[in-house]
């Protein structure tokens, strides 16, 4: 069966974005990105209201997407969506208070797919070295948030890290010192499109 529903992960800077919208032009599918467009007017709100506010506000984006991608699936569209869920259950976990010293991972309902979202196909998980991380999130520039510095990525990796690990249907690019074309190219026979 062809994958139809592909997702991709990654932390910031690892050129997903990137790689999902070469991917759109190159296989005709439909680009969506999670949370949408129409969501970030309340994003700083979710932000003042804490981590739990936060992680809801990803998930609802996530959850607010699912009509949409149904619909291209149901006209046997395929549908690249960059985050999802696992960029969602990443934050939720890193942000859990825990009893215990680190690391303590407790999955625990977090590795449930929540109700109402479907699992991707295929997950395309985008990766670089630090050293290009860092100098894409200088370019960046005030494009970035405060929290995308080396310091909290490095710790929201290793939890995503271990999230994407657990699944079989994972797909790992190292983005470093390559140009989108070649990583797209790379992916294509990886990729069950037919």
């Amino acid at each position: 069966m062809p994958n139809q529903l592909i997702s991709l992960e990654g932390i910031s800077a690892s050129g997903k974005t990137s790689i999902a919208k070469a991917l759109e032009e190159k296989i005709g599918a439909h680009y969506i990105h999670s949370p949408p467009k129409e969501y970030e007017e309340h994003h700083e709100a979710a932000k003042e209201l804490g981590t739990k506010a936060l992680y809801n506000f990803y998930l609802g984006g996530n959850r607010h997407v699912m009509n949409e991608i149904n619909g291209f699936l149901q006209l046997g569209q395929p549908v690249i969506i960059e985050p999802y869920i696992y960029s969602t259950i990443a934050f939720g976990l890193l942000n859990r208070k825990c009893q215990n010293p680190p690391p303590c991972i407790s999955y625990g309902p977090f590795l449930v797919m929540p109700p109402g979202l479907l699992e991707p196909d295929q997950i395309i998980y985008v990766t670089a070295s630090w050293g290009e991380i860092e100098k894409r999130l200088l370019m960046m520039g005030k494009k970035r948030n405060n929290n995308e510095n080396i310091y909290n990525l490095k710790k929201f990796k290793e939890v995503y890290d271990q999230v994407l690990m657990e699944k079989d249907n994972v797909i790992i690019v190292d983005t470093t010192r390559r140009n989108v074309d070649e990583v797209v190219e790379e992916l294509l026979p990886k990729l069950n499109l037919l």
